[in-house]
């Protein structure tokens, strides 16, 4: 979709690109297996999709840079590099380990690297 997200259940949704502030990636309360999709519009309504397969992760992070849609949680530093040091914490119960969250990270370092060469 050149123009906007089409989401396709009971009611359908059209959200256009241009109506976008920011989208978010969060991790699924309890579940590691999935993870929330949140999409703020410049009017400040909050779209939450949740229980998303962790597998469309990299698909739908992909489409979203790539449309040059803002990524509220990956923060930035100079040059728009993700600030991964304020993200270490940002939603992690204090002890748990969670094993995705760090894939996830790693994965996010890595393209940034990429692009860079």
């Amino acid at each position: 979709l050149e123009r906007g997200f089409v989401f396709v259940h009971k009611p359908p949704m059209h959200i256009r690109f241009d109506e976008i502030g920011a989208v978010n990636f969060a991790r699924s309360t309890g579940n590691t297996r999935s993870f929330d999709f949140d999409i703020e519009t410049k009017s400040r309504t909050i779209y939450n999709f949740v229980g998303i397969e962790r597998d469309e992760y990299g698909k739908l992070y992909d489409f979203v840079t790539n449309k040059k849609l803002r990524v509220k949680n990956i923060g930035g530093n100079e040059k728009g590099k993700p600030n991964y040091d304020e993200m270490m914490d940002s939603d992690e119960e204090k002890g748990d380990h969670d094993a995705y969250l760090e894939k996830m990270k790693k994965e996010g370092k890595e393209r940034v690297e990429e692009d860079e060469e």
